[in-house]
């Protein structure tokens, strides 16, 4: 497994939703260019994401599906969203509590070695 990049916060969680559209633009824009993989592969192999910010459950669960919950880091855009409203948005994304648990730490302590 490769080591992350790049980490997005704020903007991960809802800029995930455009991956497909992004392969889709490449293939048209730069057809004399290839890639040996898709551009959603490269950001879901060298980018993590945080929950920062106030998104819906479902935009949440759109990044789990496409990145994976193992690229997902629990984060709060503290001062402008409380800690409460950053684990009420985990909590009501429509995830296993192990997921959950990956989001809370399992994945900062593995990442981030901890």
């Amino acid at each position: 497994m490769l080591s992350p990049k790049l980490f997005l916060s704020i903007w991960g969680v809802p800029s995930i939703s455009l991956l497909g559209r992004l392969d889709e633009r490449y293939v048209m824009a730069l057809k004399s260019r290839k890639l040996k993989k898709l551009f959603s592969q490269y950001i879901s192999e060298n980018v993590m994401i945080t929950t920062n910010g106030k998104h819906q459950p479902e935009a949440l669960g759109c990044a789990v599906s496409a990145m994976g919950v193992d690229r997902i880091l629990f984060g709060a855009d503290y001062l402008w969203i409380s800690l409460k409203e950053a684990v009420e948005l985990v909590e009501r994304t429509a995830i296993s509590d192990p997921n959950k648990e990956m989001i809370y730490h399992l994945d900062a302590e593995r990442w981030l070695k901890l």
